[in-house]
């Protein structure tokens, strides 16, 4: 991968997950149910391709529901994944999880002893230096006011580096995913003209990394 790569999310994450035996941490879409309807949830996509595929998420009503409709589904924590009665999985899937923890290395110590060998684990937090947040920020609104309420910490490209390599784990891919679109093409036009710096990767809302047990 390029540095700086824009990477399509759901479609890397479905080629990293292809055949493999699967962990999708969080799986639930936050709990959102009507989140399971749509054709990019996450879990449905991997749930295509994977060999195997478990999910784990702890919002029992929302587990409950994506068992009625037949996906293998467990209730549990990511920060005590080795209390799951899991194991051996070629490839880990936290999706937009990581930020919502207390304690990120509880999830990532446990994820590091349910990987096999050489396995995966494949992340995506929200960028610290995304374009929106960036703007946010430039025009004095307070950042209560637009951070989701249950994140506990912002990562960058380096920061999400740094925490994984603490627990052993070897970056092997690292760019950014989900860049701001306007859905209004003349305010796209505009942003173009007026801030082309902000199409830059860099500022894309969410960091994507792959690494390596």
């Amino acid at each position: 991968m390029m540095p700086d790569a824009l990477v399509d999310r759901v479609r890397r994450i479905r080629e990293l997950c292809e055949h493999k035996r699967v962990l999708d941490v969080g799986c639930c879409a936050h709990g959102e149910l009507s989140g399971r309807g749509r054709s990019t949830f996450l879990h449905r996509e991997i749930a295509a391709v994977a060999g195997e595929l478990i999910g784990l998420d702890n919002d029992r009503n929302a587990v409950e529901a994506m068992r009625k409709e037949g996906f293998q589904v467990v209730v549990g924590e990511a920060e005590n994944l080795e209390g799951s009665n899991l194991h051996e999985f070629d490839t880990i899937v936290a999706g937009e999880i990581i930020e919502h923890l207390s304690n990120p290395g509880l999830f990532l110590k446990g994820a590091h002893t349910l990987l096999k060998p050489e396995g995966l684990f494949v992340a995506t937090v929200p960028n610290a230096w995304s374009f929106t947040r960036l703007k946010q920020l430039r025009k004095g609104i307070d950042d209560a006011l637009w951070t989701h309420d249950q994140h506990t910490c912002w990562y960058s490209k380096a920061t999400i580096q740094f925490l994984l390599r603490r627990f052993d784990f070897e970056v092997i891919e690292l760019g950014f995913c989900s860049m701001f679109r306007s859905d209004r093409r003349l305010k796209r036009l505009r942003d173009r003209l007026r801030l082309g710096w902000a199409m830059h990767p860099r500022f894309a809302e969410s960091v994507f990394v792959v690494a390596k047990k």
